[in-house]
């Protein structure tokens, strides 16, 4: 926080701030660890945290390119676990429907999570249902963006997309999700018997 803050990391060597490259976004360390602060009971420094994170991201209207995988694990799993921590009425870690300034809270983590949910869901525009590899927070996925997706992108998406369904109440994140993971499991089915294709498949697929 004192080297890097509002950037996305820590340069060890140089002790400055940068942006994380698959992730080009402010404060994506602190919205990845965040919940870290909740689980150790410190309550003033999540209090800061949650704050510090509105205050920097108001919103996810940003041009900027990113990985739907990355940000899907460090930023959108971030905020909903964060979230559920805010409002555990057993950890009294905030007040609920309170002031963030004086350790309130009122769903801030959860509508940046939906705001950005909606921004990565272009990227499930393909004609299998696996998404892009890389999506812009503002206008979509990017011209000319290879058809080629890591398995990791197309198959584990299904725990941060369903929680976001259960806590909008939006069915449509996690039913994108889990047709990737089943178009996946189609694939594999495919190509199991295919041993020059074995290698292929555990890498990468394609999404259109």
């Amino acid at each position: 926080m004192a080297h890097a803050f509002p950037k996305g990391e820590l340069l060890p060597r140089s002790c400055v701030g940068a942006h994380f490259d698959l992730v080009k976004l402010p404060v994506v360390t602190l919205v990845d660890a965040v919940d870290t602060l909740a689980i150790l009971g410190n309550r003033s420094e999540f209090q800061g945290a949650v704050r510090r994170i509105s205050e920097v991201l108001p919103d996810f209207d940003v041009d900027v390119n990113v990985s739907v995988f990355e940000t899907n694990i460090r930023v959108l799993g971030g905020l909903l676990s964060a979230h559920l921590f805010a409002t555990d009425e057993r950890l009294d870690l905030m007040e609920p429907h309170g002031d963030l300034a004086t350790g309130g809270y009122d769903d801030e983590l959860l509508k940046l999570a939906v705001d950005l949910g909606w921004r990565l869901l272009p990227a499930f525009d393909t004609a299998t249902g696996i998404p892009y590899g890389t999506v812009n927070l503002a206008y979509g996925v990017p011209r000319g963006e290879t058809t080629v997706s890591s398995l990791a992108g197309a198959g584990s998406l299904s725990l941060e997309f369903s929680v976001l369904s259960a806590l909008s109440g939006n069915p449509d994140f996690g039913r994108k999700a889990r047709a990737s993971a089943r178009a996946l499991y189609d694939l594999s089915l495919i190509h199991i018997s295919e041993p020059t294709r074995r290698y292929a498949i555990s890498y990468a697929v394609f999404c259109l």
